[in-house]
């Protein structure tokens, strides 16, 4: 009888991704594939691909389990990127830890019990809102005279890279709640589920860390900024860097604390979204993933996968600091920002390296921008200091402007 082989399911194979894809082949994993581009760039690194949406959960299960018997195949570990994977690998697998990461609603509630959050209002779905419509137009009446800040989220309980987030105008909204919150429900989709969530004006950082049992690695902190175009379109996450930024170490300790009450049985990475407002830092959501493995692995030569495999049993907290500065910015080869970039980051003599998109699944990013023959792509450059680093991010910046 054949010996059967150890796999890892993986969703998602963008450029992003083939690190994360190398790491887990060299623990001499057989990896299956899951993409709906039949031409995505980890699909020469995988040895059984699936050319599937992550939205057709029956179709995939299908299709693995076949694969399984044939190739007698063990999966051992699943992986994904998106939210919409998460909710594939629970409803494939049944695996309850995904559960608490399918819906944003739900983990905020889980993390608001023990770390600092924005102040959120859970809405639910169109019909569930419409069911409660005026408890819960008095429940945002409250919200709107408690909140601090001088604007609000209106947020999908999942999706990506803030597609179909709303800003509001705190003021504005409750001088006329009545017509703004009917105005605001029509307009909802049927499908997914909402809720509002106070707009904190701060920098915005990603926590990358790993979990196995009660042993956690936390990673250097990543930045995150916003490039501006010209008339008032903007990126919120396009320019992204790090500068050896600490946070309190209490922080990190909340952190293992809820994780290891909450998410006990979760083993794997993990990203938090972040705002830090005045040292205080509000944690956003949590993802089951890395946020950026490949500039995790360019710039510090982490390797995130493998650091999990090695993980050791007892308890422990690990903090990873580095005198390493650089950062990565979303980039068109054929328009003229871009150039202007390359030529200055080569001018400066900085380290570079330019990941070029075969067929990109991020137009989203630019889609309001009309940008010709779109061939999105990321840019990472290493500087030799914090200065040097932030001389560069405001010259991104500001040719983005001129754009």
């Amino acid at each position: 009888m054949r010996k059967s082989v150890n796999s890892i399911i993986f969703f998602g194979g963008s450029n992003t991704q083939s690190s994360a894809v190398k790491q887990l082949k060299s623990l001499n994993y057989k990896i299956i594939l899951i993409d709906k581009n039949k031409n995505c760039f980890c699909k020469k690194y995988c040895d059984y691909f699936i050319n599937i949406s992550h939205s057709e959960s029956k179709k995939i299960k299908n299709k693995i389990k076949i694969l399984k018997k044939k190739e007698k195949l063990n999966v051992k570990k699943y992986y994904a990127i998106s939210d919409i994977a998460y909710k594939a690998i629970n409803n494939i697998f049944k695996i309850k830890e995904y559960e608490k990461f399918i819906y944003k609603n739900n983990t905020k509630n889980l993390i608001h019990n023990f770390l600092d959050t924005p102040k959120f209002l859970i809405l639910g779905k169109k019909r569930e809102i419409l069911k409660n419509y005026i408890s819960l137009k008095k429940k945002f009446r409250m919200f709107l005279k408690k909140t601090e800040w001088s604007k609000f989220l209106l947020k999908p309980s999942h999706g990506i890279s803030s597609l179909g987030i709303k800003i509001f105008k705190s003021t504005e909204f409750s001088n006329n709640l009545d017509k703004n919150f009917k105005l605001l429900i029509n307009k909802l989709s049927d499908k997914n589920e909402y809720f509002i969530e106070e707009f904190i004006n701060g920098k915005i950082v990603n926590i990358d860390f790993i979990k196995k049992k009660r042993n956690y690695i936390f990673y250097p902190i990543i930045e995150r900024s916003s490039l501006a175009f010209k008339n008032d379109k903007s990126l919120l996450t396009v320019l992204q860097y790090h500068s050896n930024l600490k946070i309190e170490k209490k922080i990190f300790r909340k952190i293992s604390f809820l994780f290891n009450k909450k998410f006990k049985n979760y083993n794997g990475p993990v990203t938090l979204d972040c705002i830090i407002y005045k040292k205080k830092v509000f944690i956003i959501e949590a993802s089951p993933h890395f946020h950026n493995i490949k500039f995790l692995d360019y710039l510090f030569q982490f390797k995130g996968f493998v650091d999990i495999e090695n993980q050791k049993k007892n308890e422990s907290t690990k903090i990873l600091r580095k005198n390493v500065y650089g950062g990565y910015c979303h980039f068109y080869s054929q328009n003229s920002a871009s150039k202007k970039i390359i030529k200055y980051l080569k001018k400066n003599k900085l380290k570079i390296f330019h990941d070029i998109f075969s067929k990109p699944g991020k137009k989203i990013f630019f889609r309001n921008l009309k940008v010709k023959k779109p061939n999105l792509s990321l840019l990472y450059y290493k500087a030799p200091s914090k200065e040097k680093l932030y001389k560069v991010n405001n010259y991104i910046q500001r040719v983005y402007k001129l754009y």
